[in-house]
């Protein structure tokens, strides 16, 4: 491997996929690294296998997965930027009702100060990205929406679900990986990546249904989802989310990186 590549980690994920898309000649060369045996792609299990040299990272996949490798590497002495995705669940999840989300949240800022500390103990750059509820590609949250209305005609949700969110999609968020790469005010930042429009969460569904064509959004009253909170938590952390509002400012990666993401205009072939 040359020293001079760019290192994608989380390459066949849902922002790794957006990035290798938009990679350009000009950006330098790029390695793709997944678990799996691929043509022309690096194979490594991050939890287990060190890093090789490299220019710079971009981590797409688990922040945890990039911390854990850059441990383990000997040496990686080209490196002089990484450039990793977090979540904004980070912030979001802290006080959830739920265990599991609570120790994701945890993860999320153990793994942030992980990758902050080796960077500084070995004279690396780091950008963190925390992007707000990405959409397009691999998206489980609204395939699942989208299979729902398929197959039952409708979809639950906690009436009235108006929590505000902010849709990002994910060649958005590719695009915003590859300017951090080489921006030199990016470096040493923890940068909010959210989506181009603050809109309710029933709007929101109500655009997946939209494009699936068929179905209708079911309200159900907090009242009837009380057992879940027993039954299945995470079920009703889930739900109890559709109440929040979940909008972060983005202001200064506005200002400073020039990002203007679009409207959340999802489309079926993404969500089916």
């Amino acid at each position: 491997m040359s020293a001079a590549e760019t290192l994608l980690l989380g390459a066949s994920g849902q922002i790794g996929q957006a990035i290798v898309t938009q990679w350009s000649e000009a950006e330098g060369p790029l390695r793709c690294v997944s678990r799996r045996k691929k043509p022309d792609w690096l194979q490594l299990d991050l939890y287990q296998d060190p890093l090789p040299d490299c220019a710079y990272i971009l981590s797409s996949g688990p922040l945890d997965a990039c911390v854990a490798a850059l441990r383990r590497a000997p040496a990686l002495p080209s490196l002089r930027r990484v450039v990793a995705f977090s979540s904004t669940s980070v912030m979001s999840k802290a006080k959830s009702p739920s265990a599991r989300e609570r120790q994701l949240a945890e993860r999320l800022r153990q793994s942030e100060q992980g990758l902050r500390e080796w960077c500084t103990a070995h004279g690396v750059e780091w950008v963190l990205i925390r992007p707000t509820l990405v959409h397009g590609g691999r998206n489980r949250n609204l395939q699942r929406v989208a299979r729902w209305l398929m197959r039952y005609g409708c979809v639950p949700c906690q009436s009235p679900a108006r929590g505000m969110r902010q849709p990002v999609h994910a060649d958005e968020l590719a695009w915003l990986a590859r300017r951090c790469r080489q921006l030199p005010q990016a470096a040493g930042h923890g940068w909010v990546a959210a989506g181009g429009e603050c809109l309710s969460y029933r709007e929101m569904l109500e655009r997946v249904r939209q494009q699936v064509g068929r179905g209708r959004l079911c309200p159900l009253p907090a009242w009837m989802l009380q057992p879940l909170r027993w039954w299945h938590p995470e079920a009703y952390a889930m739900l109890q989310r559709q109440q929040q509002d979940l909008c972060f400012d983005d202001a200064e990666t506005r200002k400073v990186l020039g990002w203007n993401p679009g409207p959340f205009r999802p489309r079926r072939d993404e969500l089916l």
